[in-house]
């Protein structure tokens, strides 16, 4: 029985295209990557990673999100907590530059505050508003 059996909109590498354990003939995915609309795209089309589980541990962050519509260019959207200062936006810079590593000139990223981030029809918080199509950019 497979694993996926359907569009998950899932990023995974895989193995090998056989089970060492059993030996079955069918692909072996070695680890998840993400969702698909949970990437950004850097200016010459380089997917970038998750960035989003580390924000989460800012205490005066209250809700965030990514917003991208044109490659290399992304917006990041803060709706701020009660105790929020100009140095939580410092920290968050910091780590954006870190996690982005060698990538951190492939993109740039513009912080925005607002009151509130509204949930999508389906009420799960989207960590990233992608417009761009992320498939076309994923080499085969």
């Amino acid at each position: 029985m497979p694993f996926i059996r359907y569009r998950t909109g899932d990023v995974v590498t895989g193995s090998s295209d056989s089970c060492p354990g059993c030996g079955r003939s069918h692909v072996v995915v070695d680890s998840l990557q993400g969702r698909i609309n949970d990437f950004l795209i850097g200016k010459s089309g380089e997917i970038i990673p998750r960035l989003m589980p580390w924000i989460k541990t800012f205490p005066n962050v209250r809700q965030f999100s990514f917003y991208q519509e044109e490659p290399g260019r992304a917006v990041l959207f803060i709706s701020r907590a009660e105790g929020y200062t100009d140095r939580d936006t410092e920290v968050i810079k910091f780590w954006l530059d870190s996690m982005l590593g060698i990538m951190k000139d492939a993109i740039s990223i513009e912080i925005e505050f607002v009151d509130h981030i509204p949930l999508p029809e389906s009420g799960k918080t989207r960590m990233v508003t992608q417009k761009l199509d992320v498939r076309s950019f994923l080499k085969t």
